[in-house]
């Protein structure tokens, strides 16, 4: 007879009285439920990108927490269903960056600009989407400006 290793976290069973949920919990669920139905009630590309700005505004102190002792650390990035929103190439880099663990977040707004995907903490963005969907000048001011603050964006 085999005994079952059910340790959470070390690949044994996990039933509901392994898992807290708290009142904290419960809330930010019902507010990335909120904010996935507003946003998908937006019609114009400019209310999407200021909905985006004001969500990182507001989610930005609980990124920086969940990273202030491991810089893996994130917190969900599913405040809107960002599949809807990407490009073909943004999908499929999306899923390479979260299988593999990656902490980045789409469509990070940085100045007056958004990165397709970055990382505050370590100040790391990416651009994926080729010269076909970028100006290049405003891409060299872009990365300019972001390198003076400590920011190094890679591109495609």
């Amino acid at each position: 007879m085999t005994s079952q290793n059910n340790t959470p976290g070390l690949g044994g069973i996990v039933s509901a009285a392994d898992i807290e949920i708290t009142n904290e919990d419960i809330e930010n669920w019902r507010i990335r439920e909120r904010l996935k139905a507003d946003f998908s009630q937006l019609n114009k590309i400019t209310d999407k990108w200021g909905f985006i700005h004001q969500i990182y505004m507001e989610r930005m102190p609980h990124i920086f927490a969940a990273s202030r002792h491991n810089v893996r650390g994130k917190i969900s990035p599913y405040f809107i269903d960002w599949i809807l929103e990407f490009s073909p190439i943004e999908d499929v880099a999306w899923f390479s960056i979260r299988s593999q663990g990656v902490p980045l977040y789409p469509q990070l707004p940085l100045f007056n600009f958004f990165v397709d995907f970055g990382n505050p903490r370590l100040r790391i963005g990416l651009e994926l989407d080729g010269k076909d969907r970028h100006d290049a000048a405003k891409d060299r001011e872009r990365d300019e400006l972001l390198f003076r603050y400590g920011w190094r964006i890679f591109s495609d």
